[in-house]
């Protein structure tokens, strides 16, 4: 007797179903695990997995997280290691589909952070403080093939902040959101941030970040080298003092360009600036524009070298012992990485004040074969160098008034007066040269002689 055609098809829907549903979380769970391997890997981040539980349409997952606090607790101590609780939520089924969308997708994984035992007591107050952090959402969207999309989410906030010393600030904070894609090797990356505004005060003084945001594409070259295009801008940062002695200013309009390419074995970085600004107790307008690039590191030793970095920045160590062990690793790969002669560039600096432009360029070039050599001076000889700077006299004293006004003997007329002192005695030592009714100055390193405006103000000793 043949078996009605609905009952095979219920067999397949209650054993079939259900398995491949099964096979579908262990996939996901494969494609999760090797993201913690490369968290560990290229970003010191240490992720326990401290239990799972997986089941047929959706796993929860309970990781340490742990990564070392940007700064350290104490001077001279090891930066205290701030761990979290990562709990991840991993849907694969019913339905293949991504949750609220109608992309095929492999798994949806909602991630939350929360305290644990290690956690530092100002992330704990933090979040105690603004207990609406706590609706942060982070969903990662798989796709079959490990490609990744992730959304961040996080939630405005209102409240005082009690610091470690007692000191109290309000904060205000209107949110962010932000995303990130990724294959599934991490080879190529796409981010974005977005923070539209947030405020932070005390009794003294205000602080406001408005419109914020960060969008940039890497793609890996090598092992370690990503390479790309990020931008950063800031509609308006405002510091507003209620003190009759300290600084309001506001900036806008602060935009950021870096940039970084590959040419055969080569890389070259360049990086532009530019900004108006606004003190805000005398009205005086200003302005930055800049360009800064970095040509010709030998692209091998770079990404030898991020290499190292990376693994020396996974081990725990003082400030004084990381910058010894930086210090040594630069040392020993100088050769390789300015093997192609390097030269990193100011290709432009213009300052702008109420009483004129301050315009500048420098560079810094390298030529030589094999290591750095250890004597200081010999080093020295390896590298060539100018510089120029042309500015107002108005605006070089109104610079160094500035600059001096922290001392109070130097207040008002005192400073000006001051300035102009430094600057007839930079005139008499030849270190500037008038023209017009400015100053300009222009110094040469060669790789054996300093000279500044035409004279020779140190040269290296003969080698025997």
């Amino acid at each position: 007797m043949k078996k009605p055609l609905p009952l095979l098809l219920l067999l397949v829907l209650v054993l079939g179903l259900p398995a491949a549903y099964f096979w579908i979380g262990l996939r996901a769970e494969r494609v999760m695990e090797d993201q913690r391997l490369r968290l560990a890997d290229q970003y010191g981040a240490r992720v326990v997995l401290q239990e799972k539980d997986r089941g047929i349409f959706t796993g929860t997952y309970r990781y340490a997280l742990t990564f070392d606090a940007p700064m350290p607790a104490l001077a001279g101590a090891p930066a205290q290691p701030i761990t979290l609780d990562l709990v991840a939520v991993v849907h694969h089924g019913p339905v293949p589909l991504t949750r609220g969308g109608f992309t095929p997708a492999l798994a949806v994984v909602d991630t939350t952070l929360a305290p644990r035992d290690g956690t530092p007591p100002a992330a704990v107050a933090l979040l105690e403080a603004l207990p609406d952090l706590r609706r942060t959402t982070l969903r990662t969207t798989f796709g079959f093939s490990g490609d990744s999309r992730t959304k961040l989410a996080v939630p405005p906030a209102k409240g005082p902040v009690r610091l470690a010393d007692g000191t109290v600030l309000d904060v205000q904070w209107q949110g962010a959101t932000g995303t990130c894609d990724a294959t599934a090797d991490a080879a190529s990356i796409d981010l974005a941030l977005s923070v539209p505004l947030l405020v932070v005060s005390d009794k003294a003084t205000t602080m406001t970040w408005q419109g914020l945001s960060l969008a940039g594409h890497t793609t890996l070259s090598g092992e370690n080298l990503y390479l790309g295009d990020s931008t950063l801008t800031l509609t308006g940062l405002r510091l507003e003092n209620a003190g009759p002695a300290g600084p309001s200013f506001a900036l806008t309009n602060l935009e950021a360009v870096a940039s970084n390419g590959r040419q055969n074995d080569r890389v070259d970085t360049t990086l532009t600036l530019r900004a108006s600004g606004l003190d805000l107790k005398t009205q005086a307008k200003g302005g930055l524009d800049a360009a800064f690039s970095l040509k010709s590191l030998d692209a091998a030793a770079l990404d030898a070298t991020l290499g190292e970095v990376r693994r020396l920045n996974a081990q725990p160590a003082t400030p004084e012992a990381r910058t010894r062990e930086l210090t040594a690793l630069f040392l020993r790969q100088a050769g390789p990485l300015f093997s192609k002669n390097p030269r990193l560039s100011v290709d432009r600096l213009a300052l702008t004040l109420p009483s004129g432009t301050v315009h500048a360029s420098a560079f810094v070039a390298y030529a030589g074969e094999g290591p750095l050599p250890a004597n200081p001076l010999e080093s020295l000889g390896r590298f060539s160098a100018s510089a120029t700077a042309r500015a107002p006299r108005a605006t070089l004293v109104e610079i160094l008034a500035a600059a001096g006004s922290g001392n109070p003997a130097l207040a008002g007329p005192a400073a000006r007066g001051q300035a102009e002192a430094v600057l007839e005695g930079l005139v008499a030592q030849g270190f500037v040269v008038r023209e017009g009714d400015g100053l300009f100055t222009v110094a040469d390193w060669d790789g054996k002689a300093l000279v500044v405006n035409g004279r020779s103000l140190f040269q290296l000793p003969d080698r025997p």
